[in-house]
């Protein structure tokens, strides 16, 4: 390459590929990003290599292959290969389009609408935990052959009876922000914080926290491959709605999970690009409600609670709450207004509210 500007494709999780990035110049770029399905297009994740030396504007225009939401594509995430956290960069659209402006320091810098978090990230977080509390399996592996892990995290003696949490992260391949979540929960779950504590004495916690490997690291915005499954649907969606699908190593090992685990509470987590709202569905007002009244307050980040009751029946968590009674509940957490930090915080808080709303309760998870 002897251009001194241009983008990238040559890293895990890259959309556009090579064949979608258009250079006319150092000062101007075309990306056209992909997706798998027409349903939905909401993935970039693309890096600058400035060579020149020095600071440069650069202007680039994003197409898009769907117009609905192009409105909600404004809004983009950067970070240096020397800074240690995500900046805010803002474009102007139209019906397809996207176009920003930015300045790029020497070096590497990823630009994405959502921020970056990879297999290889994933990989990195899971080796290195360590702890007495915590056991690490490989339950499954994708169809290209990826790891598919499910963390136990607990002090409860492997011989007594107590209610399981089963947390999960992408479903969906381009939702990042469960995977900074589920950080956050994790290191805390693992802590000395005396709340920490008391619920690992009484619970069992389980994470799978990243359902997509293949997605993720391919470059998908939703699907697990091109023409595979939606890990938020279950079989018989799938089959019925997917013609000539085939079965999705992914797919079957995620439910398998849920069928060993049989969850009291089951968790996933998701986001999308709306700006001012976090978003949580769950079976019944009053089980919201007793959540969200644990519930971190959201005007820091520019959010007010949604509360959607839904009964969910084709999502995992409409799974798990037929076959099991858990308590399910989905969250839409959107990047807006947030960093890797606060996101990993986020997830903190959204756990300490989970064991907050089920302890309070007559036939909760201990007492008080």
């Amino acid at each position: 390459m002897t251009d001194k500007i241009y983008f990238s494709a040559d890293f895990e999780g890259a959309n556009p590929k090579k064949e979608g990035i258009t250079r006319v110049d150092d000062e101007h770029h075309i990306l056209h990003a992909f997706s798998e399905t027409k349903l939905e297009s909401f993935r970039l994740e693309t890096m600058l290599i400035n060579n020149s030396g020095a600071p440069r504007r650069i202007s680039v225009a994003i197409n898009w292959p769907t117009e609905p939401f192009s409105e909600l594509r404004d809004c983009f995430y950067i970070r240096h290969e020397n800074e240690p956290d995500w900046t805010v960069a803002v474009g102007r659209t139209s019906p397809g389009k996207t176009c920003l402006t930015c300045l790029f320091p020497a070096g590497k810098t990823m630009l994405c609408l959502h921020p970056h978090y990879g297999y290889e990230d994933c990989e990195n977080f899971i080796s290195g935990l360590v702890s007495p509390h915590l056991e690490k399996n490989v339950v499954g592996t994708t169809e290209n052959s990826r790891n598919i892990w499910l963390l136990k995290i607990s002090s409860v003696p492997p011989e007594n009876q107590c209610k399981s949490v089963f947390v999960c992260a992408r479903n969906h391949a381009n939702e990042s922000s469960g995977n900074y979540c589920v950080e956050g929960m994790i290191n805390w779950i693992l802590s000395k914080d005396s709340l920490a504590v008391y619920a690992r004495d009484n619970i069992r916690y389980y994470f799978m926290p990243m359902t997509n490997p293949d997605g993720v690291a391919d470059g998908m915005a939703r699907f697990t491959g091109l023409k595979c499954a939606d890990l938020n649907k279950d079989a018989d969606w799938h089959f019925k709605n997917n013609p000539g699908a085939l079965p999705d190593k992914s797919h079957a090992t995620f439910f398998k999970a849920l069928d060993s685990v049989k969850p009291a509470c089951f968790v996933n987590l998701h986001s999308y690009l709306f700006k001012f709202k976090d978003e949580i569905y769950g079976p019944s007002e009053k089980d919201i409600d007793n959540f969200t009244r644990f519930a971190p307050d959201q005007t820091e980040s520019a959010k007010v609670w949604k509360k959607t009751i839904s009964d969910q029946d084709s999502f995992p968590s409409g799974y798990c709450r037929k076959r099991f009674r858990t308590l399910s509940l989905l969250f839409e957490i959107p990047w807006f207004g947030r960093n890797a930090a606060s996101m990993r915080n986020m997830g903190i808080k959204l756990i300490k509210a989970l064991i907050l709303a089920n302890t309070l309760q007559t036939n909760g998870w201990g007492k008080l």
